[in-house]
């Protein structure tokens, strides 16, 4: 268990290599309830309104717990595979509905036409939500899985 934390942090630039399921699943369920704590902790730190002097420590937390995360989860898909239909089509989704959320948000900022139903903040939360939840269901599919079966792109 220890190795494989370690092994987490000292590949958290690396996104060429590959991570089978332990080495994906174990450190992400660790930083989680890291984030949990620092999630109770910004809590904390609002109720005694210290914000601008922990906010930055906040925010370099978030991104230091959260980058070896997504990097985790591109060695893992790199074990799954990319070359199948529903890689080119979740990443082809996944440009289309970021490029109409973008839109979205502009003509709010610059027109200040309010298009959503929903408060921005809460449409780019669920947004971000339901990409994380698509990779993390990805990432849990078994190694070399697209190459063991015939979802194979045909060229």
């Amino acid at each position: 268990m220890i190795s494989t934390y370690k092994r987490f942090w000292v590949l958290s630039l690396n996104t060429s290599e590959k991570d089978n399921r332990v080495q994906f699943g174990l450190p992400l369920i660790i930083n989680i309830g890291l984030l949990i704590l620092l999630m109770y902790a910004i809590n904390w730190i609002e109720k005694i309104n210290y914000n601008i002097f922990f906010l930055p420590i906040i925010i370099l937390l978030f991104l230091i717990l959260i980058y070896p995360v997504l990097s985790s989860a591109m060695r893992r898909i790199n074990d799954v595979g990319k070359d199948n239909v529903y890689y080119a089509f979740a990443l082809q989704m996944y440009k289309v509905v970021l490029g109409l959320l973008v839109v979205l948000l502009l003509i709010k900022i610059f027109f200040s036409i309010d298009l959503l139903i929903v408060d921005s903040s809460m449409l780019c939360t669920l947004f971000f939500t339901i990409m994380m939840l698509l990779v993390l269901l990805y990432a849990l599919l078994p190694s070399n899985y697209f190459k063991q079966s015939n979802h194979h792109m045909h060229q």
